[in-house]
C-alpha cells in the first residue's frame, strides 16, 4: 500500500468512527460537529475525494434525518 492510499484509509477509518460516535450522540448539541470537521479535513488535505465528500456528508444527514423523524413519530 503506498503513502496516499494509506492516508486515505486512516482517513475513512478516522471517519467512519467519528460517525458511530455522532450516531450514538445524534440529538445532542454540536453532535455531528466532530464528524462533519473530520470529513472537512480530510477534504482539504485530499485524502478523500469530494464524491466521497458529499457520501459522507449525505450519510451524516440520513442519520440526523433518521432521528428526527423518531422525534416527530413520538411527539405525535
Amino acid at each position: 500500500m503506498n503513502q496516499r492510499q494509506l492516508d486515505h484509509q486512516t482517513a475513512a477509518t478516522w471517519i467512519a468512527t467519528e460517525m458511530k460516535i455522532f450516531a450514538a450522540n445524534v440529538g445532542q448539541p454540536n453532535a455531528s460537529a466532530a464528524v462533519r470537521s473530520v470529513i472537512d479535513l480530510a477534504t482539504l488535505l485530499r485524502v478523500i475525494s469530494l464524491d466521497e465528500k458529499r457520501e459522507f456528508s449525505a450519510e451524516v444527514n440520513r442519520i440526523h434525518k433518521v432521528h428526527t423523524s423518531r422525534l416527530q413519530g413520538k411527539a405525535a
